[in-house]
């Protein structure tokens, strides 16, 4: 029982690190929403991309300011629930 759980402990560790390197090297802008359709984070590439058409840096939109970030950048969550 504990060398399986060691095995998937190690086999997580592995998933989580491979999606971690995924998600910073990735040349698609990659942004996570929360239910509350506030920004907990976003990659390098979605920050490149996006903040070259918006003046909202990484640490406003990360802050709280999902409002202004979907206004700027002209796609929002909130549009596409509703108008579904």
């Amino acid at each position: 029982m504990e060398v399986e759980y060691k095995r998937a402990k190690e086999s997580l560790k592995y998933s989580e690190s491979k999606l971690g390197l995924l998600f910073e090297q990735t040349l698609l802008g990659v942004i996570e929403w929360n239910l509350e359709l506030q920004v907990n984070e976003w990659n390098p590439a979605a920050e490149t991309s996006l903040t070259s058409v918006s003046p909202l840096q990484a640490g406003q939109a990360v802050s709280g300011a999902s409002a202004n970030f979907c206004r700027a950048s002209s796609s929002c969550p909130q549009d596409e629930q509703r108008y579904s």
